[in-house]
């Protein structure tokens, strides 16, 4: 799995409304070999540049590759390109847009964006591109470069093995920032069952396979929903297999879509029941 980190230029776009505005943004990649190596699952990082108005510089959004490099006529989300937010004089650098879900968005110091001085102070980021070079508007990270990012920026899971399907979340810790802590091993172990169970990754609601969709570059590729959302714990509290369920992007969108949770996922649920559901066809042969 790749890692990338993508700058933009406040000068020229307003990228700190973009990324508070949408949760599913495309990003312009023009050089050919982005394009082909940019790939669904990919892990990226948004970074703000400082500019002339001269802004905090930094990471203030993660999230992961959901659509490779197409044309932006045939993007999902046409709505989200984002056109607007362009500035006087200023546009796009390529029609050719990778489809990016964003998963944390913290556009400022005080709700724990991860600042140029982070990466300037630190031996393993002082190096990377976007301290050396600066200009360009797509950089690829090195595993290294990659996990040190995620571990300041607080979402590194941890190292230790969990032989036991279970784990403590939601709880509020104390790094650069507070966040809800989330255990990516029974995240893991609950997509390993699913699929064994199964034969195949798919969303349990309308069925989207990724592995079906997007070949070899969606394969093992789900989210998971919480039948119990981590927002609304006030402490740790333990996480079982079956108390996830694999779904597929858009429909953990519209089940998080407002504060009714619950609601919204029993109605999607029956939306889909009776009819023909498509996971009959990513059941057991998924490609």
């Amino acid at each position: 799995m790749g890692a990338w980190l993508l700058q933009a230029n406040p000068d020229q776009f307003d990228v700190t409304t973009y990324v508070e505005r949408f949760r599913d943004i495309y990003w312009s990649v023009k050089k050919e070999i982005w394009q082909r190596k940019a790939a669904v699952g990919d892990v990226v990082f948004i970074w703000r540049a400082r500019g002339h108005s001269k802004n905090v510089s930094g990471v203030i959004a993660s999230g992961y590759i959901t659509e490779p490099a197409t044309d932006k006529s045939n993007v999902r989300f046409k709505g989200n390109i984002g056109a607007d937010l362009w500035m006087p004089g200023h546009q796009e650098l390529s029609s050719k847009k990778i489809g990016i879900h964003l998963e944390e968005v913290r556009t400022s110091q005080g709700n724990g964006m991860l600042l140029s001085a982070h990466f300037q102070n630190d031996s393993i980021l002082a190096r990377s591109q976007i301290i050396t070079v600066r200009s360009g508007a797509v950089f690829q990270l090195t595993e290294i470069q990659a996990r040190r990012i995620r571990e300041l920026w607080g979402s590194e899971p941890s190292s230790d093995d969990i032989s036991s399907p279970t784990g403590l979340e939601g709880q509020i810790i104390q790094r650069l920032h507070r966040f809800r802590e989330r255990d990516k091993t029974i995240i893991a172990a609950a997509k390993a069952e699913f699929q064994k169970r199964h034969g195949s990754l798919f969303c349990s609601i309308c069925g989207f396979s990724f592995h079906k969709f997007y070949g070899d570059f969606g394969k093992e590729f789900i989210e998971a929903h919480h039948l119990k959302p981590i927002s609304e714990r006030t402490k740790a509290e333990e996480t079982r297999v079956q108390d996830l369920v694999m779904v597929c992007a858009n429909c953990h969108r519209m089940i998080h879509r407002d504060k009714n949770y619950e609601s919204n996922f029993a109605d999607l649920k029956e939306q889909f029941l009776g009819k023909s559901h498509p996971s009959a066809q990513y059941g057991n042969n998924p490609a």
